[in-house]
């Protein structure tokens, strides 16, 4: 039973891990002026997540975490895949999606998200 726990945060973790980002770039322009210079704008994605809005890289790290601490949390991983969607990490969202399905077999949301997505990227 612990090697079973352990297998499944390790995987847990190559999730996370394979999913860390840098969001605060995404999104980014460059703007070219008429004299030539070169203003760079950011632009930061946020996100809502338990009722707050916070920038899309908070959400991500947050939940992270709190999946590295419980990650039988079926309802962490959905929000998880609902995240990492946004800037468009197919895999990792599948994966996040699964991972909640194995949790919550009658998540339907879940089920609906992951299909959306496996129909998106084929």
């Amino acid at each position: 039973m612990v090697l079973l726990w352990s297998q499944k945060i390790s995987q847990s973790s190559e999730v996370i891990k394979s999913s860390a980002l840098s969001a605060e770039l995404i999104g980014s322009s460059i703007n070219k002026n008429n004299d030539l210079t070169q203003v760079a704008k950011v632009q930061t994605i946020d996100c809502r997540l338990e009722g707050k809005t916070i920038p899309l890289a908070f959400g991500l790290s947050s939940l992270q975490e709190e999946l590295a601490i419980n990650p039988e949390n079926a309802l962490n991983w959905f929000r998880f895949g609902n995240l990492i969607t946004k800037i468009n990490r197919p895999k990792a969202t599948i994966e996040a999606y699964k991972k909640s399905i194995d949790h919550a077999p009658r998540a339907a949301d879940a089920k609906f998200s992951l299909a959306v997505t496996l129909a998106d990227n084929n």
